[in-house]
């Protein structure tokens, strides 16, 4: 990743690629409105990937504490644990959390760190 990219967007454009048809489903897990999803979806018409990458932009202007967890979680319910990696990486090698910062929950405190992971990814 270049230096500088906020892995929050980096984690946010690698979502959109892979979830063309489970966005507001997604959104709402991540308690984003319908209202919002509709003003989203209006505003970005015919381009799926857009309009996942802004919900997610909403949802973590909305949350006071995003957390990679609830992402993780929302993954889960959506039964898309295939793209809970791409949220919780296991090892963030040779970065503190101050380069993490931004996500409240992380354990990557040291390099190397293994994070938590959500229940449904337990035994992936």
């Amino acid at each position: 990743m270049a230096e500088g990219v906020d892995p929050r967007r980096r984690i946010f454009l690698d979502l959109s690629a892979e979830l063309p048809n489970h966005w507001r489903d997604l959104g709402r897990q991540l308690n984003v409105t319908d209202s919002e999803l509709d003003t989203i979806n209006a505003n970005h018409d015919g381009n799926v990937k857009e309009k996942c990458y802004q919900m997610l932009l909403k949802w973590n202007q909305k949350s006071a504490t995003p957390i990679l967890d609830d992402l993780a979680k929302a993954l889960c319910k959506i039964d898309r644990r295939d793209l809970v990696e791409l949220v919780t990486p296991k090892v963030f090698p040779g970065k503190a959390q101050s380069q993490h910062s931004g996500w409240a929950g992380e354990e990557a405190e040291f390099p190397g760190q293994i994070l938590k992971l959500p229940g449904c990814y337990q035994g992936l």
